[in-house]
């Protein structure tokens, strides 16, 4: 992944992804924030997903008449953890960086007295 900020490349690691599970990342270099942008490409492919992981085995369900509850949890908890490195793949490869307009005063020094301060105080 692309800072766009210092323009600095990461690892985009599961931390990263289950820490913001809404797309606004610190860059673990320059530790500014920057957001990662959705598209109509992600949103039809993670639905797309989401219906083939989860909704198909639902509809087998109903139609198979099964009324077990920990059937049904079992096998939408199964389509959720399957789409899962779709979701982080669908990140990776279709969405995005751009900076953040409003950010954080800890991410970023007002003025430059501010930055030994803030350096120190972290």
């Amino acid at each position: 992944m692309k800072c766009p900020n210092c323009q600095a490349d990461f690892e985009y690691t599961w931390t990263i992804y289950f820490k913001n599970p809404l797309g606004r990342i610190k860059c673990p270099l320059c530790l500014r924030r920057f957001r990662l942008k959705s598209s109509a490409k992600y949103w039809s492919m993670l639905i797309l997903s989401l219906i083939i992981f989860s909704g198909f085995p639902i509809i087998g369900m109903l139609a198979l008449g099964v009324n077990d509850g920990v059937t049904w949890l079992t096998y939408i908890g199964l389509g959720i953890l399957i789409v899962l490195p779709i979701d982080k793949l669908l990140d990776q490869r279709t969405r995005k960086t751009e900076t953040m307009e409003m950010e954080d005063k800890e991410d970023r020094p007002s003025s430059a007295g501010d930055t030994e301060t803030s350096v120190h105080e972290k």
